[in-house]
């Protein structure tokens, strides 16, 4: 087994041992903004606070197991924001180098939600 599959496997088991609130739909099981499947030879662990999700890395799956479910969603949830505001300044800068007012527009107002959702994580 590769070591990316042995840390889903405690992680599945330390969520049987744990205390927190779970929605669970078939074999998935949500908290929060992490989804822990465990459908048989297909178990894994996703990210679900981005359109598309993505399973979480060494780093990520390390988290869960030394600090919790707790902080390892506000640390995917604020990584994922900050992410998004660095794109959207990203393309608020390409439409304002063309021009483009409905898109400066557009990408002005995604910047300032993740710019504000970053703000009530962080605390200010």
């Amino acid at each position: 087994m590769s070591r990316r599959a042995l840390l889903v496997k405690d992680v599945i088991v330390r969520k049987l041992m744990c205390e927190y609130p779970f929605f669970s739909i078939g074999n998935c099981y949500y908290y929060k903004r992490i989804c822990i499947d465990t459908t048989p030879r297909q178990e894994d662990i996703f990210d679900t606070s981005t359109d598309l999700w993505r399973p979480l890395n060494l780093h990520e799956l390390e988290m869960i197991i030394n600090e919790g479910l707790e902080k390892t969603n506000k640390y995917l949830v604020i990584k994922n924001a900050r992410i998004e505001l660095e794109e959207n300044r990203r393309d608020f800068h390409i439409a304002t180098i063309k021009r483009n007012e409905k898109d400066k527009t557009k990408y002005f107002k995604k910047a300032i939600e993740a710019v504000n959702k970053l703000r009530s994580m962080i605390g200010y």
